[in-house]
């Protein structure tokens, strides 16, 4: 029955999720031919204008003023293509939002509305309902991140392979030059299991908050609920950002003061430098741990023992 559960309720989000997951893999196509014209244009603009140049030197005036509105054809293009990544940029990011809210909503109406009577009606646990919630949401929310993220990339990839001398590329190419490979991929791997889990951990909480606002105000709980994930998620951003700056200025203390009392050879690798950064993501991984699983149980329990439908 869990597993029928579990295709019920990828069906009921997947059903707007996905033309959305859709819309962004079209939209990341597009900012990726967008950022080549881009290129080419940036490319060949320093081309044209000593073409122009010669022209005029040789007396071709009308030849000359063909290469300028060329150019200026071209930067309008390339102006129209940079302004097309920044919208795809700003899409991915509220195709995201936008599948988080439909997933939550989603969660809202199956259980807290009327349709919650024909929900906890089903053969299966609590926990099993909350689970399939969870795993649903989890899915469709790293599937629609994915998306941006790579078409984040695709966006970025033709400056970082093909530009020399593009910021990417240098970016890359310093991070490599100064820092040890197996720094840089562990610091990867920090990244990537933190947000995984701080995704995941979020979907619980929103579904906390929601399922919070039904039992403290039978009237207007979505709106109780949506207050709580505000101000949640505010709450969490700024203590994480506090232990963060706590963390990096206490680490880089201990640093400079080895360094100065001769502790620590100041010619150093750049990697320790990146050491308070390395803890800081630890300590947030295992807070999110602890927090998701804290909200899960007391979800769970709601569901179980404040259940308050209309």
């Amino acid at each position: 029955m869990f597993i029928k559960l579990l295709k019920h309720d990828a069906k009921s989000v997947g059903r707007i999720c996905l033309p959305l997951t859709l819309g962004a893999v079209l939209l990341a196509i597009f900012g990726f031919l967008a950022a080549i014209i881009h290129l080419l244009i940036n490319e060949f603009s320093p081309e044209l204008f000593e073409l122009s140049y010669k022209a005029f030197e040789e007396g071709k005036e009308g030849l000359s003023i063909f290469y300028d509105l060329l150019s200026v054809a071209l930067g309008l293009l390339s102006f129209a293509c940079g302004l097309s990544m920044f919208v795809v940029f700003v899409s991915f990011v509220g195709f995201s939002l936008a599948v988080l809210v439909l997933v939550v909503v989603n969660f809202y109406k199956t259980l807290i509305t009327d349709q919650g009577y024909l929900t906890f009606t089903l053969p299966v646990s609590p926990s099993k309902i909350l689970l399939s919630k969870i795993v649903n949401g989890t899915f469709w929310t790293i599937l629609i991140t994915a998306v941006a993220f790579l078409g984040t990339a695709l966006i970025l990839a033709p400056s970082a392979i093909f530009n020399e001398y593009g910021f990417v590329r240098l970016l890359i190419d310093s991070l490599f030059a100064d820092l040890n490979p197996i720094t840089v991929v562990l610091i990867a791997f920090l990244y990537f299991a933190t947000g995984f889990v701080a995704l995941i951990v979020s979907l619980i909480y929103d579904f906390f908050c929601v399922f919070l606002g039904g039992v403290i105000t039978p009237k207007g709980k979505f709106i109780t609920g949506a207050a709580f994930v505000v101000i949640g998620h505010i709450a969490c951003y700024i203590i994480f950002e506090v232990i963060s700056t706590v963390i990096n200025l206490v680490s880089l203390g201990f640093l400079f003061l080895g360094i100065y009392a001769g502790w620590i050879s100041d010619n150093i690798s750049f990697d320790i430098f990146l050491i308070p950064s390395i803890i800081a993501m630890v300590i947030f991984l295992i807070l999110l741990i602890v927090g998701g699983l804290v909200f899960y149980s007391v979800t769970r329990n709601l569901m179980t023992r404040k259940l308050n439908l209309p």
